[in-house]
């Protein structure tokens, strides 16, 4: 009975988003709206996820690694960027209209020297609209990142930051339930 439902269910999915039949293997539970862009899906994994209206996905691969892009029960909004050439894991998160995440740094001394990055961000409270996150950065839990900020450094959990380059502003006191200016 389970395999007559996968198979209903991966023929509606086809007729409803065509693009989710093709990536069904790596893509499970994932709603995929229109004019949504995924380059090289056979590196990612998109469990449990949205991604809406005029969002881009890519992975350059360059590392011999077989998921480079890992993201779980993520509700990426519309005009997102996501363009990852190393490892980036997102987890429970959800991202406001016009977040843009890079894991990839271009050597400008070098030529051919281009850096990998790893990004990590889970379960994080917020990350407002056009948020741009860069470099090896780890996003705790209960974190909140404000509007427009620019995350080059890692944010700590039970934290708020603003601004460009994203600075801790407050702290999450969970035993008065209030957060507190640093």
């Amino acid at each position: 009975m389970n395999k007559i439902k996968r198979i209903i269910l991966r023929i509606r999915t086809f007729i409803f988003h065509p693009t989710t039949l093709f990536y069904y293997k790596n893509f499970k539970g994932t709603i995929i709206y229109d004019k949504v862009l995924l380059r090289n899906s056979k590196y990612m994994r998109i469990i449990d996820s949205i991604i809406c209206r005029n969002s881009s996905i890519k992975c350059f691969c360059n590392v011999q690694k077989d998921i480079l892009l890992d993201f779980s029960n993520v509700y990426v909004s519309d005009n997102a960027y996501v363009s990852s050439n190393g490892n980036l894991i997102v987890k429970d998160a959800t991202f406001a209209p016009g977040v843009f995440i890079g894991t990839y740094q271009h050597s400008i001394t070098r030529r051919g020297k281009d850096a990998n990055y790893r990004i990590i961000i889970e379960k994080p409270r917020l990350i407002g609209q056009n948020v741009s996150i860069f470099g090896n950065v780890t996003i705790g839990p209960n974190s909140v990142i404000g509007a427009c900020s620019v995350v080059t450094k890692s944010v700590p959990k039970d934290s708020m930051v603003v601004g460009n380059p994203a600075k801790i502003i407050k702290k999450y006191d969970s035993e008065c339930d209030v957060w507190k200016e640093v």
